[in-house]
């Protein structure tokens, strides 16, 4: 473990290694118009209040709003760590479209790091 973060901090001080990218992200244009973007967000929220909303509904307890709750913000922290922390602190060419593009790059780095040894 410690020689494949080596040679990944070596690669990024170089920074001769290019993102990888899979089909699907190539094919998507990136969202930049702001109205889309904040009405994407306020989907998500929606989505986000009417399923914590039914699940309340269906079984009303304090337990399980906790539990939900930590859940939203468990999950929130883990996706700002998947493509916050290790963009900025761990690998700057690590940039991915989502978590699938995400495992496969990582699946390709591995197989790439096993085929130089």
């Amino acid at each position: 473990m410690r020689a494949v973060f080596g040679e990944v901090r070596e690669r990024a001080r170089r920074r001769t290694c290019a993102p990888i990218v899979t089909g699907a992200a190539r094919s998507m244009r990136d969202l930049t118009s702001r109205i889309w973007i904040v009405v994407k967000g306020v989907m998500f929220a929606l989505i986000a209040l009417t399923t914590a909303t039914l699940i309340l509904a269906e079984m009303p307890t304090a337990k399980l709003a906790v539990l939900l709750t930590m859940l939203v913000w468990a999950s929130c922290r883990f996706y700002y760590f998947l493509f916050y922390v290790l963009e900025r602190y761990i690998d700057p060419t690590m940039r991915y479209a989502g978590l699938v593009d995400l495992l496969m790059g990582m699946r390709q780095r591995r197989q790439k790091l096993r085929r130089d040894q």
